[in-house]
């Protein structure tokens, strides 16, 4: 049974207002993810175009500039992660706890009318 008809759009703007914390929470580690895995490409980049003028320090460096890139890329890319399936779980729960609401509250109407 579909109930699409019964729920009205300001129901779902209702939802995601109350869910908006978490999506941008989700949005900014997120934005972090992708600006550690560009800066990944540009350190391998660097890397390979290196020639040598600062000696093996420059090389070190930026293997550990490297490195830390790919663990804050990973930390980032989980806590994205978790806020997504928290978004994901609440609006799943908001949506069946309106749609229950309105079923609820539509077979009360419809007893109370074959009680008349």
């Amino acid at each position: 049974m579909r109930y699409n008809h019964l729920v009205s759009p300001n129901v779902y703007e209702k939802n995601i207002f109350g869910i908006k914390k978490l999506i941008l929470a989700q949005v900014f580690f997120s934005a972090l993810c992708t600006l550690m895995l560009a800066t990944i490409h540009h350190l391998a980049m660097l890397l390979f175009d290196y020639d040598f003028s600062e000696g093996m320090r420059g090389i070190f460096v930026m293997v550990f500039a490297f490195a830390v890139c790919i663990v804050l890329d990973s930390v980032f890319q989980y806590i994205s992660q978790k806020f997504e399936w928290k978004t994901c779980r609440a609006f799943k729960v908001m949506i069946k706890r309106d749609l229950f609401r309105v079923a609820t509250k539509n077979t009360l109407n419809r007893i109370q009318k074959t009680q008349r």
